[in-house]
């Protein structure tokens, strides 16, 4: 029997190679190990791909995360250099390994569970590498986990036979960002026909593992891949202006990053779970807040569409007047309103301000956008 698949058919394979060392994204060695990795990168040490010294400052690098890792025998070596590669790929670390992304010291050193998983999803969705290796960039020009994300979210959800068609798929060939079921139906027949899923079921797997990256916002469990009931979100989800509907991981991303800033300038709730509204300093069970576009969704450009510096964590009533242009904001982070509101609201509203910790010179450009587009 010939078990050989064709050149043709073997293209595929190239688009998502992903082999990574842990599953446990929280363990502790692997953390302990980007430590390492970073101070190696910040003493100039970790890898030159020109560097004749016996030992290299790579192969010293492996040696101690030989020993930090406890890893033995025969594959010792391959396992040092996995963990390199599985940070690498997730968006932690840069190809050539001379800098990483400026949150990952953050990521090693974060106050709670919730913004080490934060910063995480952040880095995996907006930095991942999944191609890439020590000495070589991933060659795809786009972005594969957002690829995978937005599949998810025209499909709801997805199996291991969905999870291998989207695997052996060429993103730059579908200019949509996403795979629709007819698509995904015409890959998931490839995979058979190349018997893909039987040779790579580890890289799948891994794959798998991988999107627990995003475990704040994906159910991963033993039969599909599904959005996590989200009803903290007030807002709705649609299109506007001719946009597509917003990314439900990018939106919650959005609004966690808002909930952490919030939680740092101004404090946290009465419990781990709650945040304070930006403006009146009160804690909101997460079904009130608002992670409020300043410069509003529906008209911003695509850079702003998710940048936490285009946002304002609101109670939904101080959302519904900020959104609806009743509200807004002096440089100094007065409240303006107009002559309509109800005369208690203005009572209310003279005696609040935001916090100068949030008037950042990006967010103030987005509220001076505001003031304009809403006559202010």
């Amino acid at each position: 029997m010939n078990t050989k698949v064709s050149k043709k058919n073997q293209k595929y394979e190239a688009y998502w190679n992903f082999t990574a060392s842990h599953t446990d994204y929280e363990n502790s060695d692997f953390l302990d190990s980007l430590k390492l990795i970073i101070k190696k990168i910040d003493d100039n040490d970790a890898y030159h791909d020109k560097d004749e010294k016996k030992p290299s400052s790579y192969d010293k690098l492996v040696k101690e995360l030989i020993k930090l890792n406890k890893f033995s025998g025969r594959d010792a070596g391959t396992s040092a250099r996995k963990v390199i590669n599985t940070w690498l790929k997730c968006g932690f670390l840069k190809t050539g390994l001379k800098s990483y992304h400026p949150k990952a010291k953050r990521f090693l050193f974060v106050k709670s569970k919730f913004e080490r998983d934060t910063i995480r999803a952040e880095i995996f969705l907006e930095c991942n590498q999944l191609g890439a290796s020590v000495s070589k960039p991933d060659s795809c020009k786009v972005n594969r986990v957002k690829f995978f994300v937005r599949t998810l979210e025209i499909n709801r959800k997805l199996n291991k036979e969905d999870l291998a068609g989207i695997m052996i798929t060429n993103p730059e060939n579908f200019p949509a960002g996403y795979i629709d079921s007819g698509q995904l139906e015409t890959q998931k027949k490839l995979v058979k026909k190349i018997g893909f899923e039987k040779r790579k079921y580890n890289q799948i797997s891994h794959f798998k593992q991988a999107l627990s990256c995003l475990g704040q916002y994906i159910v991963t469990d033993d039969q599909y891949l599904h959005f996590k009931d989200d009803e903290d979100e007030v807002q709705v989800l649609r299109s506007n202006k001719g946009k597509p509907v917003r990314s439900q991981i990018e939106q919650a991303l959005f609004r966690d990053k808002l909930i952490l800033e919030s939680i740092n300038i101004i404090g946290s709730g009465e419990t781990s779970y709650r945040a304070k509204c930006m403006l009146t300093k009160l804690p909101m069970i997460k079904n009130k807040m608002v992670a409020s576009h300043i410069w509003a969704y529906r008209s911003c450009d695509i850079e702003s569409e998710y940048d936490p510096n285009n946002g304002l964590l609101l109670g939904d009533n101080i959302d519904y007047y900020f959104d609806s242009g009743v509200i807004s904001f002096t440089n100094k982070g007065k409240v303006l309103y107009k002559e309509g509101l109800d005369e208690e609201w203005k009572k209310r509203l003279n005696s609040l301000s935001l916090d100068l910790g949030f008037l950042t010179p990006e967010r103030i450009k987005f509220i001076e956008i505001h003031r304009k587009i809403n006559g202010f």
